[in-house]
């Protein structure tokens, strides 16, 4: 599990650190999302991606 702490936290008495989130592009794989959402988050890539569990969102057809 990654927990990121966000820019606008680091300076707090009390640092909030959350999970990352992201948007699946229109014939992009999961997997292939989460590759690209971590990398342009916190700039760390890795391999061997395995799919849990998501949470459902409030927009249709949303994972």
């Amino acid at each position: 599990m990654l927990l990121a702490l966000h820019k606008r936290h680091q300076q707090s008495n009390y640092p909030v650190y959350t999970t990352l989130a992201g948007f699946t592009e229109a014939g992009e794989s999961l997997a292939a999302c989460i590759e690209r959402e971590v990398f342009e988050e916190v700039g760390i890539k890795f391999k061997n991606i395995q799919y849990v569990s998501s949470q459902p969102w409030r927009f249709p057809h949303s994972l």
